[in-house]
């Protein structure tokens, strides 16, 4: 998760805070989301695209945690 973006609820917000609590100390890396655009949900099918994470957004933030 970014700075200063405060993500809240939601299925991922849980693994996150589950593995944080529990085996943090196993990790290699801080734990990271990729989440949909803060903002309301459009419903223009073209605003809803841009909204969600894309392939070319899921890879750019696998090849950032790997590089850590």
């Amino acid at each position: 998760m970014r700075r200063g973006i405060l993500a809240l609820g939601g299925v991922t917000a849980e693994v996150i805070a589950r593995v944080a609590s529990e085996g943090y100390g196993l990790l290699d890396a801080p734990p990271q989301r990729l989440n949909a655009k803060d903002t309301p949900i459009p419903f223009h099918p073209n605003l809803w695209a841009a909204h969600r994470p894309t392939a070319r957004r899921i890879a750019a933030s696998a090849r950032n945690l790997l590089r850590l």
